[in-house]
């Protein structure tokens, strides 16, 4: 049975992960009913640069991916998403920005509530590495120091049947620069921010 929910107190809770809390992951099994394949309804995707202050937003995004299914599934590794169409992306000026999800699958991974609200888990996403493929800009989002997996934080509702990557709390920045002035800087950091509403509905909740 779904348990409800805030939404606002989830994605806090994600940020808490993201900043460095340690989960007892390896602890704490899950349960996901129903699991398996999944997609999500288009949302808006918006990434974000914290020193130049440039916000690129991608309309109609949408991703598929397959969750474990049943009970104790472990947290780490509980889920991948496999692909991910970020749809028509501008900046804030309106120009178009041309970006592509790279680097899949992408690794879904659950942890416990800091809050304590284990029926609306928290956890990371890893592997995350989006590229902007010009002309206007070319780059490549990933982790903190080039090389590292781009990590972004996320919260799931089992009330709303969504998947929220939060606003901050990731390693994400942005490298190899070409035609990009006034839009990044090398090596700046980037948040990103989105709310996917799973389908078919998903129940994750804790199992030990």
């Amino acid at each position: 049975m779904r348990k409800p929910g805030s939404l606002a107190a989830v994605l806090a809770a994600a940020l808490t992960i993201g900043l460095g809390a340690t989960p007892a992951v390896a602890t704490t099994t899950w349960t996901i009913e129903p699991g398996g394949a999944f997609t999500s309804g288009p949302t808006t995707f918006a990434i974000g640069d914290s020193v130049s202050h440039t916000t690129i937003t991608c309309t109609s995004v949408t991703l598929n991916g397959t969750l474990e299914s049943g009970s104790g599934v472990l947290g780490p590794g509980a889920g991948t998403i496999t692909s991910v169409s970020l749809g028509t992306c501008t900046a804030q000026n309106g120009q178009p920005f041309n970006l592509e999800a790279t680097g899949l699958p992408w690794s879904i991974n659950l942890a416990p509530n800091p809050i304590g609200n284990n029926n609306n888990p928290t956890g990371t996403i890893t592997g995350i590495q989006v590229s902007s493929l010009g002309p206007v800009c070319k780059a490549v989002i990933h982790g903190n120091d080039g090389v590292a997996s781009g990590l972004a934080p996320f919260g799931f509702s089992n009330r709303l049947d969504t998947l929220s990557i939060a606003s901050g709390g990731g390693n994400l920045r942005v490298f190899g620069l070409s035609s990009c002035t006034g839009y990044f800087v090398q090596g700046d950091p980037v948040s990103t921010s989105a709310n996917f509403v799973l389908l078919p509905p998903q129940t994750i909740t804790t199992s030990s």
